[in-house]
């Protein structure tokens, strides 16, 4: 009887070891991956939320820096995907496959989910670098997003999810006949993954897909450049008006475009805050002004805030109540490339009041041509106590660093 267990338990640890090894050749052969890290312990975030007075520079990152989350910064290229120690400024863990290209990447604070041109689509711990799924993709370059539980690929011809924790692919939909996604105003919202598309009869416009389906629930029109997610239920852009758009319904309910006076436009709206730039009669730069206005009625103005003389303000970020924008000296092509100083003010969002200035060090940008409204240092990220700030130009996303300020 103890001969016959013994051989039992030969045959399972026999079995395990076969297992084991075809998922390691498996790994290897196929989708020739390796995982360096983690090193250490999970870096755990700063702080929580948008932090309010942000007056130390952390560190300074590169350039391929796809965002931050908790304690890490995660970066990508055509190799694969690392993470940083925001703290240390070290590696915590990288993954990389041969033979083939990386694409596009997206992350939360559970998963890397990264696209590669074999049609392969990979789900990383975040906490690790493991791959914790792959899954068959378009094998054309799709547009990758983490909307709330899914993994989104977006193509010109097809949608596709993917459940963010198995991998599983939840639907796949075709897109309507002519229409072609832009990779920017992405959401999940009130029960659709809503896409900006055009080229759909001749236009532009906003398809709702069921996030249980795929199927498109609805379709409107959407002529605007900027689009912005208002609050969990509403969208705001503008055309000859803004517009606002509930989708709390099974139709979007669209409000009546409100012109706004003057020659003021959309900038940012985002946690039921909106932002407008009030364009400066005589044409320059720094004679615009910044103004928070009441998200109902026709938008009244709330407060606004003018740059100090001879500077200009950035594109704003609104995080947890309060308004993030850069002070800065407009550069000219007779600058070349050297920013003068700049500094990074926190405003609270409902009345405008100053919290907080830091005075920021050079943050220089990359080649390319900086003057007038294509170049500026603008803030770029704001949670976990750290903001992220970044060279926003003409022919360059980035600069040749990325600064992190924190209060600790």
């Amino acid at each position: 009887m103890r001969e016959r267990l013994r051989l039992a338990l030969a045959l399972v640890v026999v079995v395990a070891l076969v297992v084991t090894g075809f998922l390691v050749y498996e790994h290897v052969t196929r989708y020739h991956e390796d995982t360096s890290g983690p090193h250490g312990d999970f870096p755990r975030a700063l702080g929580s939320g948008a932090p309010e007075a942000p007056a130390r520079v952390l560190r300074t990152l590169p350039d391929d820096t796809s965002g931050i989350v908790g304690g890490l910064s995660v970066s990508s290229d055509g190799k694969g995907v690392g993470t940083v120690n925001v703290r240390t400024g070290k590696e915590f863990w990288r993954y990389d496959r041969e033979e083939t290209t990386a694409g596009d990447v997206d992350f939360d604070r559970r998963t890397v989910a990264q696209w590669w041109d074999d049609g392969v689509l990979v789900g990383l711990d975040i906490r690790t670098g493991k791959p914790r799924w792959h899954a068959d993709a378009p094998d054309t370059s799709p547009i990758v997003r983490i909307l709330d539980g899914q993994v989104v690929t977006i193509t010109r011809r097809e949608v596709a999810a993917y459940d963010e924790d198995s991998g599983k692919r939840l639907w796949r939909t075709r897109l309507p006949k002519g229409c072609k996604p832009d990779d920017d105003g992405i959401y999940a919202m009130a029960g659709v993954d809503t896409l900006k598309v055009h080229d759909c009869e001749g236009g532009f416009g906003r398809l709702g897909l069921d996030r249980r389906t795929g199927a498109v629930r609805w379709r409107i029109q959407d002529q605007s450049l900027l689009s912005r997610q208002l609050d969990a239920d509403t969208l705001v852009w503008e055309e000859a008006g803004l517009v606002r758009a509930d989708l709390s319904r099974t139709r979007p309910v669209l409000h009546p475009e409100a012109r706004f006076p003057g020659d003021s436009r959309l900038t940012e709206a985002s946690d039921g805050v909106l932002l407008t730039v009030r364009d400066a009669k005589s044409g320059k730069d720094e004679d615009e002004v910044l103004e928070g206005r009441a998200a109902r009625g026709d938008y009244p103005v709330r407060w606004t805030r003018r740059p100090a003389p001879g500077k200009r303000l950035s594109l704003p970020l609104v995080a947890d109540g309060k308004v993030y924008v850069v002070q800065q000296r407009p550069l000219s092509r007779s600058d070349k490339g050297q920013p003068g100083p700049a500094e990074l003010l926190v405003l609270n969002a409902d009345t405008g009041r100053l919290l907080h200035t830091t005075r920021l060090p050079v943050l220089k940008p990359t080649s390319g041509d900086y003057s007038g409204n294509s170049g500026q240092i603008l803030p770029w990220q704001a949670q976990d106590d750290l903001v992220a700030l970044r060279w926003d130009g003409q022919f360059s996303a980035t600069t040749e660093r990325i600064m992190l300020l924190t209060t600790k």
